[in-house]
């Protein structure tokens, strides 16, 4: 199991390590925490897009929730801040394949889910 947590510490195995959690576990993390965007996959080759971002975290009792967006870098940027348990944001037209979020307690910054936008080649086949 180290090996594996080691291997998805570079950035694009960390997003390939998120899309794997999110098939394996579904939208949802062990702790109960739903956490989806819409539209799950893009052709690499498609033009940036809006994606829809939902979240819920009633069942955490989390009361404050963060949504960070995870470049090619690794590097996490704040999308939105929410005092809502449960809810939803659109973003601009910049999602592109394989963009990363990142779910996190807002009142101590505990990773609560991970989900991406999965990647398609534009011949068809999974990136």
């Amino acid at each position: 199991m180290l090996q594996l947590k080691n291997a998805f510490s570079t950035p694009k195995l960390a997003v390939l390590g998120a899309m794997i959690a999110m098939l394996v576990n579904g939208c949802e993390s062990p702790s109960g925490v739903g956490f989806s965007v819409d539209p799950l996959s893009m052709r690499s080759c498609d033009p940036p897009k809006v994606a829809k971002i939902t979240w819920d975290t009633r069942s955490a009792g989390v009361n404050t929730v963060e949504v960070f967006v995870v470049d090619r870098s690794g590097r996490e940027t704040l999308f939105v801040h929410s005092l809502r348990r449960s809810d939803s944001w659109e973003t601009g037209a910049w999602v592109r394949a394989n963009t990363a979020f990142v779910l996190r307690d807002g009142d101590n910054g505990k990773e609560l889910a991970t989900v991406a936008v999965s990647g398609v080649s534009c011949g068809g086949s999974s990136m």
